[in-house]
């Protein structure tokens, strides 16, 4: 099981940074899903 937890992580960390220049921004072009996520974490 430990060993599936280190490779999980370690091929996420190969892309995360990708991931996050991509995505970098994406949620303010979003008004309706920033709204609900406001409702929500007020929940």
């Amino acid at each position: 099981m430990e060993r599936d937890v280190r490779k999980i992580a370690k091929q996420y960390d190969a892309i995360a940074g990708e991931y996050a220049e991509t995505f970098a921004g994406e949620q303010e072009k979003k008004p309706r899903d920033m709204e609900k996520l406001r409702r929500f974490t007020r929940i």
